[in-house]
């Protein structure tokens, strides 16, 4: 076991302690696939974020990097957004927010799930941003019926785009957490509280990222910083390029 992880389990973290990604320098890259991944047309992720700055320019929070199947970011319209596509792009589906979520103090917890096995304008997407439904009209949604093609995919990042580290994420972030293969309908607020709490809180995901689902997640980073990148999930470790530094806040409050 990593020795940062080690320390992490023996002396818990609150949960939802935020990490520094400064916009400049930081973010943290795979170099190779998620361990164990499997093309899969149903997924879910759970993300706190906090946005520093930045304002108007594209900012990345999740991607596979190589083939560019997957992606979740804020644009520069300053929504958030979910991008899902098969090998080729010959059938995608891209979503974004209604609403614009600008630089602030306040947490926002982004929480999707998706299943793209149905054709165009029948495809289920999910996207609530602290605990309300905030999906807008896709801006891609086109094919027949599809996997994301994962299968594709040498590299996976988090806070930056691509293997250059363009879009540079300018923000905190926390407990996120990613597993394909599986669907949860989050019209059901049972099924949001495995993420997020009634009081707007970051649920107790286990320490290994089990609790929703009762399985491991193929990728579940938390605090504090020296371990972020350490993967809790089953997918691999990551590395860090820069410094990554511990937040002033929680979205678990102070």
């Amino acid at each position: 076991m990593h020795p940062a992880l080690r320390h992490a389990i023996l002396q818990p973290w609150r949960t939802g302690n935020g990490v520094v990604f400064d916009g400049t320098n930081d973010f943290m890259a795979r170099g190779a696939n998620l361990t164990g991944i499997a093309n899969s047309a149903q997924g879910i992720c759970s993300c706190w974020v906090r946005i520093n700055g930045g304002d108007a320019a594209q900012q990345l929070i999740f991607q596979s990097n190589t083939a560019g199947l997957f992606d979740i970011y804020r644009n520069s319209s300053n929504k958030f957004y979910l991008k899902l596509f098969s090998a080729g792009y010959a059938s995608g589906l891209t979503v974004p927010t209604t609403t614009s979520y600008t630089t602030s103090p306040t947490w926002r917890h982004l929480l999707f799930s998706w299943d793209t096995d149905f054709a165009a304008a029948s495809r289920v997407a999910h996207m609530y941003i602290n605990d309300v439904s905030d999906k807008g009209t896709a801006d891609n949604d086109y094919g027949v019926a599809f996997s994301v093609t994962y299968a594709d995919e040498t590299n996976w990042s988090v806070g930056a785009s691509q293997d250059t580290g363009a879009d540079k994420a300018n923000m905190d972030m926390a407990e996120l957490w990613f597993l394909s293969g599986v669907f949860l309908d989050f019209s059901l607020v049972e099924n949001r509280r495995k993420f997020i709490t009634q009081l707007g809180k970051p649920a107790d995901l286990g320490g290994f990222g089990e609790n929703p689902l009762g399985t491991r997640p193929l990728v579940y980073f938390k605090g504090p910083a020296d371990a972020f990148n350490v993967n809790r999930g089953t997918g691999g470790n990551f590395t860090v390029t820069g410094t990554l530094d511990n937040g002033a806040t929680s979205p678990s409050g102070p």
